[in-house]
């Protein structure tokens, strides 16, 4: 089986190259520019640039030669990143019989959850994930870079979680709880979010196919770099959500999604309406044909 592991998201090691260029040449990198450097960083890591990775380190050897020990922690970061992304296409199919022992959180008595930690993950995803290990559970500060298909993640709950470079196919997280919960570079397939609660979510580098947020509440949420095709937003409430540099196909039913800003005045809502609609490529208004008229008939002209 594939060795999956928990690796540095590209942005962070974008971030991080961006601090080595800065401290090395000053005038070229500097905080004008940062954001524009950490952004074609991550597209070279992304593989959206021309710039190959071995590009990308020859100019870490030739502007930051001062730091060796830090080029080479970098370029073993972006490697494991790489790794770990080639292996979001594949299944983990490991089964686990071990039996946990979990704490308890019984915020609601009528539906206590599992208290799964970063060190009980690790755990369970180098021996196997048990059926029920995702199901009713409570994931705190969990960095989740691998799960089986299929999962059921009904009415659990995500507080400070980051799915890093994970393929994600067939999960339900309907009526889930996701809070200050990101998804970097995650591969979504099949993925069904019905009813859930995300908010001061990032979605960033990810590819989102064939996914429902059917009557979900998305509070703050950003949605940035993604691929989304046939996303589907029925009954869904946007609250303060946005969307930015999207390839968008194929978005279902947004018209019936309440798009909204809390705090906000009328048309600081209604400029939020017109971009989420104009990046997901969906017209604010369809376009009404109008009724062809009856066709009438010439009169006939009488023999002669």
């Amino acid at each position: 089986m594939a060795h999956f592991q928990a690796v540095r998201s590209g942005l962070a090691i974008s971030q991080s190259i961006a601090d080595m260029l800065e401290r090395a040449d000053p005038a070229q990198y500097n905080g004008a520019n940062r954001t524009q450097t950490i952004r074609e960083v991550n597209d070279i890591l992304q593989g959206r640039s021309e710039l190959s990775f071995d590009m990308l380190y020859s100019i870490l050897e030739q502007k930051c030669g001062g730091e060796a020990g830090q080029v080479e922690k970098v370029r073993r970061d972006a490697e494991a990143f790489r790794h770990q992304k080639l292996c979001r296409t594949l299944r983990y199919t490991l089964s686990g019989s071990q039996e946990y022992h979990y704490e308890m959180w019984d915020f609601d008595p009528k539906r206590p959850l599992k208290i799964i930690s970063q060190p009980l993950f690790d755990h369970a995803a180098e021996h196997g994930f048990p059926p029920d290990f995702f199901t009713a559970s409570y994931f705190d500060h969990v960095t989740i870079y691998c799960m089986p298909d299929n999962v059921d993640c009904s009415f659990s709950q995500f507080q400070n979680c980051r799915f890093s470079v994970c393929g994600i196919r067939g999960a339900v997280f309907d009526n889930a709880t996701l809070d200050n919960t990101d998804f970097h570079s995650a591969l979504l397939q099949m993925v069904n979010f019905t009813g859930a609660s995300i908010a001061h979510a990032h979605f960033r580098d990810s590819s989102l196919v064939s996914v429902s947020f059917q009557e979900a509440r998305l509070k703050s949420c950003l949605t940035l770099d993604c691929t989304l095709n046939r996303v589907d937003f029925l009954g869904a409430v946007l609250d303060g959500s946005s969307y930015d540099r999207v390839a968008a196909s194929g978005i279902q039913n947004l018209p019936s999604a309440t798009i909204t800003q809390g705090g906000a005045t009328r048309e600081e809502a209604e400029r939020l309406r017109a971009s989420v609609f104009h990046e997901l490529g969906v017209p604010m208004f369809q376009v009404r044909q109008r009724p062809r008229p009856a066709r009438q008939e010439r009169p006939r002209v009488p023999e002669r």
